[in-house]
């Protein structure tokens, strides 16, 4: 599970699909890893990008105070 804060540096999308990546890759799903980073350098926004993330690996936006 991945968890960042939209406001903080942990919510920089390259910082989240380098963590969703790098999740993926420990769990053996290199093609997977492949295919989300396609995906998202072809996203058309935050959102979108997010939403696909969240296709691959789970993520919680939190609230860093």
């Amino acid at each position: 599970m991945i968890t960042f804060d939209r406001n903080g540096e942990s919510g920089n999308i390259f910082f989240i699909m380098g963590e969703a990546i790098a999740e993926l890759k420990i769990a053996g799903r290199e093609n997977d890893a492949k295919q989300l980073y396609e995906q998202i350098v072809n996203s058309g926004s935050y959102e979108e990008a997010l939403e696909i993330i969240a296709e691959y690996v789970d993520i919680v936006e939190v609230e860093e105070v």
